[in-house]
């Protein structure tokens, strides 16, 4: 094999964890956190999940799902880091906010 069919293979493997990709809404996703998953997020992104900014808490939920469709630690935080902001469009469903959220109440 050469190295530039090496390099797509490796390439190849990354983008295998969007085969048959659900959506799941980000908020729910935080929320199955278990601490070994939050151990793995401090592990990977040095900070505690919590600290992190909204689209690195974005890469952290995407690599917590990864890790639970059998990809290893370090190649979901490979795949989370090399995604554009814009690739992430469509990886999440928007929360559903209730329908009286932005009214006052009486």
């Amino acid at each position: 094999m050469t190295e530039d069919t090496s390099q797509v293979q490796k390439q190849d493997d990354l983008d295998s964890w969007r085969d048959g990709w659900e959506p799941l809404p980000m908020r729910a996703t935080i929320e199955s956190f278990t601490g070994f998953d939050e151990v793995a997020i401090h592990q990977m992104f040095r900070k505690e999940w919590t600290e992190l900014p909204s689209t690195m808490t974005a890469r952290a939920a995407l690599f917590v799902l990864l890790r639970r469709k059998g990809l290893e630690d370090a190649k979901a935080f490979r795949v989370v880091m090399r995604l554009t902001l814009g690739e992430f469009e469509g990886l999440f469903i928007k929360d559903e906010q209730p329908e009286d959220a932005g009214s006052p109440e009486a």
